[in-house]
């Protein structure tokens, strides 16, 4: 039986191509379980979201593939709504389309203008005792409810989650 020798270089390929990413993503995970300090209370998903969404509009106004979570804690509470579309261009379709509808002019909503936070083009106005960051990601469109002394950092904080 012949020894089989491997070669130095055939091990370096093999360590290489075990740690060079695959092309997929990570799965992003919008709704941790905690997040701030604060625990996930309540989720709701799918149909039951969107019906909790359009109840607050009074009309249809949220795709089915949709999400909220409701969180609880120091820096509580926190609203994440995350509403899916089958594009990222439809997503900021949407997006544009939606904070055109809650400029200052036409909603409850105050102080409404865009920023860019971590690189990202975010829209961010005040009402109902919380600041509300509106953005896009990736095919998902936020909406991030939050108190108002801690509202940058708690951006950034789920940017970076996201990311």
């Amino acid at each position: 039986m012949k020894n089989k020798i491997i070669s130095w270089d055939l091990i370096l390929f093999v360590l290489l191509a075990i740690s060079m990413p695959s092309g997929c993503s990570r799965e992003v995970i919008y709704l941790p379980s905690d997040f701030m300090s604060c625990l996930l209370e309540k989720k709701l998903s799918g149909a039951e979201a969107r019906e909790w969404v359009d109840k607050i509009h009074g009309k249809e106004v949220t795709p089915l593939e949709s999400e909220i979570g409701f969180y609880q804690g120091e820096q509580g509470p926190i609203t994440i709504y995350v509403s899916g579309y089958q594009t990222p261009e439809l997503a900021e379709k949407e997006f544009l389309k939606m904070t055109e509808k809650i400029s200052p002019q036409n909603s409850i909503f105050r102080g409404g203008g865009f920023t860019v936070q971590a690189g990202k083009k975010i829209y961010r106005c005040f009402g109902m005792g919380q600041t509300h960051f509106v953005f896009t990601h990736q095919k998902k469109l936020i909406w991030l409810s939050v108190n108002t002394i801690q509202g940058k950092e708690i951006l950034l904080s789920y940017l970076d989650l996201i990311d």
